[in-house]
């Protein structure tokens, strides 16, 4: 279901050019960025309309960078943005009433992709390789006890977002490397918020918490963190960005869409940018500043993105795939040239240029 549009300017205000009064989020048509790629927008032109789902979260920090900083419509475009949920996005992209969405790697992703849902994952939106925006962390009343790793959490009880899960995925995954079963511990399945309210009334001991729920908590002295989850799946994708097979088929406007997106992902994560980024993060989330500083300067779970956008997606098969397939939430794997398409992605690389792997990572300061 889509959620209600947030409004932007008041209808009682004119319109500037390549701005939508129906929008979450508008794109900015006249900034430019001098330091990077050339334009491709002449001044005359009128803005490519596409339309894309979203979630006010942190982790689409450099979406809204780009947006922010203008580099959609330096390449051309206006995004039409509106807040939707995750799943949600699958078949209404599919169908074409948007014209990008965003994924999970999770059962539901997988049997979309198995049922030939129309959709094309083209990029990179969130890859835990040097840093995760969720950790395994501990009620501090257990920590101050002595609770210092996974294995100290046997007879104790784990929050986990949802059974097939990404966290159950990782729980099974510390279980296995601290020679435990789900026996050793009780695995409660929960929403976030009321995960980090159970582990600060006592009612929960450890789960694992998202930014920027897992900060609050730090600030608040109700947490601390055992172990960040890049260091139980370091190098795993967590999700892509895909568009409508309507869209993708429109091969110039989705290239340029995906160099300024990409455009985006080098602004957000240059430290350079550290407070300009955490000014338009605060600004569409409504995260307080202080709370998004101390994410970003522990970059350990500052959300990272790959700069040339690339997923390795028989990775992805190998490990997340492989555990909705034994816990029987997908009857197969998808094929992994259709987890992943990178056609439009290199066309985008090839004129927008590669970069090294870790030239934009925070977490390698």
């Amino acid at each position: 279901m889509v959620a209600k549009k947030m409004t932007g300017k008041s209808a009682a205000q004119p319109a500037r050019r390549g701005v939508t009064r129906r929008t979450v989020l508008k794109t900015v048509g006249a900034v430019a960025v001098a330091a990077m790629a050339p334009a491709v927008h002449t001044q005359n032109r009128k803005l490519d309309v596409v339309k894309g789902t979203l979630s006010p979260l942190l982790a689409y920090a450099h979406l809204y960078s780009a947006i922010d900083k203008g580099l959609f419509a330096k390449y051309g475009i206006e995004n039409q943005i509106d807040s939707v949920g995750l799943v949600a996005s699958l078949p209404i992209v599919a169908r074409g009433s948007y014209d990008w969405g965003r994924s999970s790697n999770g059962p539901g992703y997988f049997n979309a992709l198995n049922s030939g849902l129309s959709i094309v994952s083209v990029v990179d939106r969130l890859t835990y390789a040097c840093s995760s925006d969720n950790c395994l962390s501990v009620a501090t009343r257990l920590y101050d006890a002595g609770v210092r790793s996974f294995a100290d959490l046997k007879g104790k009880s784990i929050g986990i977002n949802a059974p097939g899960s990404a966290t159950d995925y990782w729980v099974s995954l510390a279980l296995a490397a601290n020679k435990m079963t789900r026996a050793d511990v009780r695995v409660m399945p929960m929403g976030y918020p009321e995960l980090l309210a159970a582990m600060t009334s006592g009612s929960v001991d450890a789960g694992y918490l998202p930014e920027p729920l897992l900060t609050k908590g730090l600030m608040q002295g109700n947490v601390k963190i055992l172990q960040p989850v890049v260091e139980v799946v370091p190098g795993d994708n967590i999700g892509m960005m895909f568009f409508g097979k309507e869209f993708a088929e429109k091969t110039d406007l989705a290239t340029r869409w995906l160099m300024a997106y990409l455009e985006g992902v080098r602004f957000a994560q240059d430290r350079a940018n550290r407070d300009e980024v955490i000014r338009i993060v605060a600004k569409h989330t409504k995260v307080e500043v202080p709370v998004l500083e101390s994410i970003y300067d522990k970059r350990v779970t500052w959300p990272q993105v790959n700069a040339n956008g690339r997923v390795d997606a028989k990775k992805m098969l190998e490990g997340q795939g492989r555990f909705f397939l034994q816990t029987k939430q997908v009857d197969k794997l998808p094929d992994p040239a259709r987890v992943f398409d990178s056609t439009l992605l290199d066309a985008a690389l090839k004129r927008l240029g590669e970069v090294a792997p870790d030239r934009y990572q925070l977490c390698k300061a």
